[in-house]
């Protein structure tokens, strides 16, 4: 990596005691969803007055969204659904298509989780 000046190793800065700890997750994409659980997200919703951030939201299965009952229906129900069948090269299948379709079509969600 010497090459491109990344640096291979870092310090992380102390964390101020007062301040809530974060937890990170491991990779770059599970904690978008199966590891939910153990990871610190948090989400911006645009309402009437503004932006309004609500952290771990699926934690509590989005009951302090500002949403309807109908999208925290659909959005729970992503969190417990998957396909009813995978074709045999599932990697190469997933890899050919977008994950709006694979919500949408394949497990049968509301737009309004892809929105």
């Amino acid at each position: 990596m010497d090459s491109l000046s990344v640096p291979e190793e870092f310090t992380y800065a102390e964390w101020a005691s007062d301040l809530k700890q974060l937890a990170f997750g491991g990779d770059n994409y599970g904690f978008q969803h199966w590891r939910q659980p153990y990871v610190s997200t948090g989400f911006f919703y645009g309402t009437e007055s503004g932006q309004r951030l609500e952290t771990n939201p699926m934690r509590d299965g989005f009951s302090n969204a500002p949403i309807s009952d109908a999208q925290r229906s659909e959005l729970n129900r992503w969190m417990s659904v998957g396909p009813e069948t995978q074709p045999k090269d599932v990697n190469r299948w997933l890899d050919s298509i977008r994950y709006q379709y694979y919500l949408e079509e394949v497990l049968g969600l509301d737009r309004s989780v892809t929105e």
